[in-house]
């Protein structure tokens, strides 16, 4: 037997998931590379095979078609999306100088790519010419996908939106801006888009950063996420994956956060009654703005930060919840938004300037800048809702405390759905949930506690 390693460079690929599909299985084939042992969170696999496979090009080759087969298969790749999974052989044994010039003689490089498998020097197709078995054909794998939807938008030029909609008519599948568009042309008026569930999540990483507490969470610029640590009154930016950490120190505990521009973050300090501008790179402070009241939620839209505040009434033990609008130049108050009824707990604010809110009573809110709702959404699985952001794909995204679910809710209001239940890691802790959408990636990143996992479309 030869020993052979065999590494996957594709950032989908889960290793993990690998392992506990149980890949190491012994195979007695001598046509086959057996798997020996898997690496935890390392995609390189320990190998052995036949030195037979590697005198034949037609058996490494089929050699190859199932190895490739078996990670698919083992490692939950998902073969809706178009990606091409990158493999590297490296052989290492007692190789005769005589094989040694004949492997070398006919190095092949292969790369296995969601419709075929081909050679990526000459790309011809490889196939095996010799079995009639339907299930080693890639044939058989083209055919399937052929029916497979494609993962973005083939409307528009954004290519990275991922498409929700499907035109049977036009033979195209669109984001929600460019189904919007074909429903309101004239010329596609009998054609019919039909919506498709959203693409499914997985967690791709977990970590904990030790000694804080998460009071919010937001991503500057989608390269830095950036963390308010409400125990250690500080903001820590790292990188999604918590590595590369850097830490400003505030003057006080931090309540909520706005990203105002690519190095700046706007920070709401609760019941000290102030906003700060906070440029995270330098660890410099801008400004402060003391508003007079609690401040509390905090968004930032057109150069302008909206501020939940609660002020203090006539009535000693009454209070008035409104919305500061305020220039992020001079802290000016321009106006003020009165709530009504409710008290938000995280709110955003769109580019049509309409107010969305997270309120505990199990409901998100959506208004006018006057405060006119427009809309509320009250499902029975919204329990607790918390955190929220702004997807890629003009989509809101409410993070659930009671309810451990991530809701998706078109800003409009008329689609609703669940994206996914975070898993037990996050659970685990009694604080509350945040949340904010890395956009290059289409990653969403959860915080509760001192927890983190990131999400990944699969």
């Amino acid at each position: 037997m030869v020993n052979a390693n065999c590494r996957v460079d594709d950032p989908e690929f889960d290793a993990e998931i690998m392992a506990a599909n149980n890949l190491n299985q012994p195979n007695s084939t001598n046509e086959e590379f057996a798997i020996k042992s898997i690496e935890n969170k390392c995609v390189f696999l320990a190998l052995e095979v036949s030195r037979l496979v590697l005198t034949s090009k037609e058996a490494l080759e089929f050699a190859v078609n199932n190895l490739i087969k078996k990670i698919i298969k083992t490692g939950n790749i998902d073969t809706k999306i178009k990606r091409t999974v990158k493999m590297e052989l490296i052989i290492k044994g007692q190789i005769t100088k005589g094989e040694l010039e004949e492997d070398e003689a006919s190095s092949i490089n292969f790369e296995c790519d969601t419709n075929k498998m081909s050679c990526n020097q000459c790309n011809a197709l490889l196939t095996c010419q010799s079995c009639s078995s339907k299930d080693l054909k890639i044939s058989s794998l083209e055919k399937e996908i052929s029916f497979l939807r494609p993962s973005n938008c083939q409307s528009c030029l954004d290519k990275e939106k991922p498409a929700f909609y499907g035109c049977k008519e036009c033979d195209k599948y669109m984001c929600e801006q460019c189904n919007a568009k074909h429903n309101t042309d004239p010329a596609f008026i009998d054609h019919k888009t039909k919506y498709i569930d959203p693409l499914k999540y997985k967690v791709k990483d977990t970590y904990k950063i030790r000694g804080i507490k998460i009071q919010d969470i937001k991503m500057l610029n989608d390269e830095l996420l950036v963390v308010a640590d409400g125990k250690g009154n500080k903001l820590i930016a790292c990188r999604i994956d918590g590595s590369d950490r850097m830490e400003t120190m505030l003057p006080m505990k931090p309540f909520r956060m706005a990203a105002t521009d690519v190095e700046t973050i706007a920070v709401s300090f609760g019941s000290e009654m102030k906003v700060g501008l906070i440029n995270v790179t330098s660890g410099e402070s801008i400004d402060e703005f003391d508003l007079h009241a609690s401040c509390f939620a905090i968004a930032y839209n057109n150069l302008q930060l909206f501020v939940s505040c609660q002020e203090k009434t006539e009535v000693i033990s009454d209070s008035e919840h409104t919305v500061h609008v305020i220039s992020i130049h001079t802290g000016v108050v321009h106006y003020k938004i009165n709530l009504g009824d409710f008290t938000p707990e995280n709110m955003l604010v769109g580019v049509d300037s309409r107010m969305y809110f997270t309120y505990y009573g199990n409901k998100c809110i959506c208004t006018e800048e006057t405060g006119s709702k427009i809309f509320d959404v009250d499902e029975d699985n919204m329990r607790g809702p918390w955190g929220m952001t702004f997807d890629d794909n003009d989509g809101v995204l409410i993070v659930c405390n009671k309810s451990k679910n991530v809701h998706r809710i078109r800003t409009d209001g008329n689609e609703r759905t669940v994206l996914f239940s975070f898993p037990s890691y996050i659970k685990a802790t009694r604080s509350s949930a945040y949340i904010c959408c890395e956009n290059i990636s289409g990653s969403i990143i959860i915080g509760r506690g001192n927890r983190f996992a990131v999400f990944t479309r699969q």
